[in-house]
């Protein structure tokens, strides 16, 4: 089975968080290279710690969540199991909705087609300046140089083709006839 992108996301591999200082990071890539694939680990660090690679790992994972949250969050990725996106909001809230999308069997077509339509109207209430505040706001807790809503605004437009790109590839495995 394809990796799903949090699986890929630098924070899961390393079980990172948004707030985690630049030693913390490193810290982390080097004990999950014990564990874990080394190239990996360290692709994902060097990921976290640049600032214009961190803006597409930051959209894609979730902010304003307790660290109990997080490690939920890890648990039903590597199991594979829908995340509980009641308390999520903004950007977190849509990345959930993704993955579950990504994940989750419909029983039905229609069913699909919700999910879908949630997953458009959570990107359209996406607000580039709240995002741009929130990433920075943990990016001065970490140490990381700022974003610019200008960046926000390009890396958002790439996750928009990205969920395209998701909602495709999903489609594409219905028959003809459900299609």
């Amino acid at each position: 089975m394809q990796r799903t992108f949090l699986e890929k996301n630098p924070f899961y591999i390393l079980e990172a968080s948004p707030s985690d200082k630049r030693a913390s990071i490193i810290s982390k890539a080097e004990e999950k290279a014990f564990f874990a694939d080394d190239n990996e680990c360290e692709e994902a660090q060097a990921s976290l710690l640049n600032p214009t690679r961190r803006l597409s790992a930051e959209l894609e994972w979730f902010f304003d969540i307790s660290a109990e949250s997080q490690a939920e969050i890890i648990k039903s990725i590597k199991s594979q199991k829908e995340i509980c996106a009641d308390a999520l909001s903004g950007i977190s809230r849509l990345n959930a909705a993704l993955y579950n999308f990504s994940v989750l069997d419909f029983d039905d077509c229609f069913e699909m087609g919700c999910a879908i339509l949630e997953i458009d109207e959570l990107y359209e209430k996406i607000n580039s300046s709240d995002v741009c505040d929130i990433i920075n706001r943990y990016r001065a807790q970490s140490g990381i140089a700022l974003a610019t809503e200008n960046d926000v605004v390009c890396a958002l437009g790439k996750k928009r083709a990205a969920i395209r790109q998701t909602i495709s590839d999903r489609l594409g495995s219905l028959g003809q006839a459900d299609y």
